[in-house]
Parts: structure tokens; sequence; C-alpha cells
């Protein structure tokens, strides 16, 4: 029997079917997603999904699957941000540093209805379906790593990362998708949709801008402190306001420069390329860094906590560098600075 393949988040179901992914397929009579019916051109195969067996980490070729279409909606959303760059306040979440607009609605929702369409039982975390705060952001996070009972699958996203520059019209937001496996982070895209820029890796398979001929590697050389350019994030709140101007007093006499960009996708992206040395922040959310924790990884570079923790997609107090002098000089001065996080109220 001839049967036409397609993915739904895991590779092989038992006996010996072997299901992968190619979407939009003519083959197909139709797809019941609810009870995991699949139909061939003459008969019908039923995937009972107890006899699924979910390895710990996916194959490449699913990897590359999913990574394409993550490619693909990132290009899509962003398609839809530039459009509409400079859209009026639509709501203000903690503080006036803290906004959102219609088009972040528009874009998380078009993202969310693009991953259900291709992969109907993986789970979505994004920023514009949690309420603003920590305490939220982290609750939210805890719930969806402990809700995989459908699977393994979830996709953190940041519709918009650089809210504040889209409503100023200023050229550095980029839609920023993450994608764990079991909890672990296995797939980043970052789309800037105004320098067309497609930042993206896949676990163990190195990470790209634009194609795969235009890979990144970062170097491992020693560089002195006197040619590093360090990122941080503009303080939203007072918890955040004393951490960073700690580490900018405490940095800026010994490196070349510091940039607050507004946009920790890109900021991150910048470091897996080469653009930018060193990158932290005293408190981020998982969809701020998922996707460039990736980048960074295949890119070569360093992940850490500035709490001195092992980085895992819960760090939200972060330090991503270009290599392991870089972070280690870095993350002593920050550390000597007392810069381990938000300072408490």
């Amino acid at each position: 029997m001839e049967f036409q393949k397609f993915f739904l988040g895991f590779a092989h179901v038992s006996p010996n079917l072997e299901i992968q992914n190619h979407v939009n397929s003519s083959r197909f009579k139709s797809i019941s997603f609810l009870n995991l019916r699949f139909y061939s051109k003459r008969s019908q195969i039923q995937v009972n999904l107890s006899s699924v067996k979910i390895n710990t980490v996916p194959d490449q070729e699913t990897l590359k699957s999913v990574l394409e279409v993550a490619k693909r909606i990132a290009k899509e959303a962003g398609g839809l941000v530039k459009s509409k760059s400079g859209a009026s306040v639509l709501q203000t979440k903690l503080n006036s540093k803290d906004l959102l607009t219609q088009v972040d609605k528009e874009s998380q929702e078009l993202i969310e209805a693009r991953i259900k369409e291709y992969f109907p039982l993986h789970r979505v975390l994004g920023e514009e379906s949690v309420s603003p705060g920590a305490d939220s952001s982290i609750s939210a996070l805890s719930r969806a790593l402990n809700d995989s009972k459908n699977s393994p699958w979830l996709w953190c996203i940041d519709p918009i990362d650089g809210t504040i520059n889209f409503i100023h019209r200023m050229p550095l937001s980029a839609v920023s998708i993450g994608i764990c496996y079991q909890n672990q982070l296995v797939i980043g895209v970052i789309y800037d949709p105004f320098h067309d820029e497609l930042f993206y890796a896949s676990k163990n398979n190195g990470a790209f801008l634009n194609n795969e001929s235009n890979r990144l590697i970062l170097s491992s050389n020693p560089k002195p402190l006197h040619d590093i350019l360090a990122c941080t994030g503009s303080p939203t709140s007072l918890q955040s306001i004393q951490p960073v101007l700690r580490a900018m007093t405490a940095l800026m006499p010994s490196i070349r420069t510091f940039r607050l960009l507004g946009s920790a996708a890109i900021m991150m992206a910048w470091v897996a390329a080469g653009r930018v040395d060193c990158y932290f922040e005293p408190d981020l959310h998982s969809w701020d860094i998922a996707a460039g924790a990736v980048l960074l990884e295949e890119s070569g570079g360093v992940l850490g906590d500035l709490r001195g923790s092992k980085f895992d997609i819960q760090t939200r107090a972060l330090i991503a560098s270009g290599s392991s002098d870089i972070h280690n000089k870095i993350y002593t001065i920050l550390k000597d600075a007392n810069v381990t996080g938000l300072d408490p109220i």
C-alpha cells in the first residue's frame, strides 16, 4: 500500500509505520486529527496514541521538518509586523514601558493559527496569552512545561520582540520562535523583517543567517576587555534600574562600549552572529530567550545565569556571550558588582 507520510510531532509509530511531515499533501482524502485517524488512497490506518513511542531527542529529519515550518511562520508574521510599523498603543500592561499594540495580538494569532494547521497537538506559550509580570510568566511557563501529556513539543513565541521600537518606527523588532522538545530547547528562529534577516538553528545542526551557506560560527580566541561591545536591556521596573546601572558603572571603564537595542531576540541573534560580544539582562521571560538560546549554543556561544546556575528555559537573569573567555570576564565583573538579577523592592 502506498502511503503518504505525515508528521504530527512524533517520529515512530509501532509496529512499522513511520509518520513524518509533508504538509499540504493532495494525496490524502482526509485527515482527522482529533482521533489521529489517517487515510490513504485505498485504505484507512488508525493510529493509537498509546502505541506511539516518543524518543528523548527528536531525529534529525523531524527537526528539519519542524524548523522549516517555524521559518515559514516567522517570515509570514514578520511581513505582517513590517507592514504595520508605528501602530498605536492598544494597552499599557505593567507600566508605560510595557506596551501592547493590535499588531502584537494579530501576529500571535497568526503564529498560533499556523502552528495548529501544521501541528495540531503542539503546545504554544505566547507572550500575549500571559498576564503581565514576572510571577505570571513563571507560572505560565511552569504549567506549559508540565502539561506534556498530548505532545512533547512546546513553542515559545514572542510575536513582536521590541514593541517599543516598533511603536516608535525604529527598525529593531523581531518575531521570535523557540521550540522545546521534552522541555529541552531544540529549535530557534528569529526573523528581523526590517532587514530581512532570518536567524535559525536546530539542535546539533548549527546556526545560520538566511541560508545554509552563511553558517554562524563564533571564534573561541581570547578577546581583551577593551575590545568588547556589550548589550543590555533598558530597565523596565524599579527592581531592574539599579542592577543595570551598577553593571554599566562596573563595565564601562574596561570595555569598548554599551548598546541598549530594545530587543532581547535581536541582541541574542547578534551575539550569535558576532556583532555583539555579550548580552545580559537581570530579568527576562522564556519567550524572550528561547530562540536566541538555540542560536547561541549552535554558533558556539555561551549561556549562563547571572545567579551562577546552569542555563535552562526557566533562566530569567541571563548572560549570553560569544565565547567562554568573554563570558568569564564579563560574568566576574557583574558578580563583583552584585548584578545577579532583580533588586528586592
